[in-house]
Parts: structure tokens; C-alpha cells; sequence
């Protein structure tokens, strides 16, 4: 019996370590997310409502030509933050899931395929240019 254990251990499926940006990347949007739950429990901080990009509150800076700090920056801090589950709910959690559960299995491949600086030039491109963009 005992060998017949050690049969099936020597068979099992091996992971790679994740690369150095992909890991970074995986504990910064986790971090964000905690800190956006934290915020709103304990201080009635909303980051979602106060910084994520809004139609209305672009259209009405332009409309108005009255641009605010507020305004731009959603533009750039709605990639950064999530849906907050303690305001959305379920969807909320399973939001944050599958994003990292992407970067996991796309992340450590696409920087295994063009090394860490490319990968970190593509993310922060996509973050910065690509997300206001949407």
C-alpha cells in the first residue's frame, strides 16, 4: 500500500513558480481589493463611486469645461479598483477571482514568453493608455 502512495506521489503535477512581475502584479490587485473593502467597512470610504470612471461625470467636465482632479483621475484609477463586495455582493468577490485567476494563467505565460520588462511595458501601457480608453 505504501508503494502504491508513493507511486501516485511520484506522479504528480508539478507547477512552476510564478515569475517575479506576475506574483507583484497578483499581490498588488489583491492588496487594492482588500484595502477598498477595508476602507468602505471601516471609514464609508467608497473608492468604486468616488474614483472609478463615470460617463456622467466625464461627460459633465467636458460639458462644463470644469475638469477636476476627481474627473481625470477616474479616467486612470478604474482599472485599480473593483467591484466592492460589501456594495455589489457576490459578484464583487467572483470579480476579483477571475481577474486573478487570468493573470495567473496568462500572466505567468505571457511573461515566460517575453521577459519580465515587456510584460511590466505591456501591463502598464494596458493600464495607463488602453484602460482610459474603454
Amino acid at each position: 500500500n505504501l508503494v502504491a502512495i508513493m507511486r501516485l506521489n511520484s506522479h504528480s503535477v508539478e507547477f512552476d513558480p510564478l515569475p517575479l512581475i506576475t506574483k507583484t502584479l497578483l499581490a498588488i490587485n489583491v492588496a487594492l481589493f482588500i484595502l477598498e473593502v477595508t476602507l468602505y467597512l471601516s471609514a464609508d470610504v467608497d473608492l468604486v463611486a468616488n474614483y472609478c470612471l463615470s460617463p456622467a461625470k466625464i461627460i459633465n467636465e467636458f460639458q462644463t469645461s470644469t475638469y477636476t482632479i476627481n474627473g481625470i483621475s477616474s479616467l486612470f484609477l478604474s482599472n485599480l479598483f473593483h467591484l466592492n463586495p460589501a456594495t455589489s455582493g457576490f459578484m464583487g468577490v467572483m470579480h476579483i477571482m477571475m481577474n486573478m485567476m487570468v493573470l495567473h494563467s496568462t500572466g505567468k505565460v505571457l511573461e515566460q514568453q517575453f521577459g519580465s520588462f515587456i510584460f511590466l511595458c505591456i501591463t502598464i501601457f494596458m493600464l495607463l493608455i488602453i484602460g482610459p480608453l474603454q
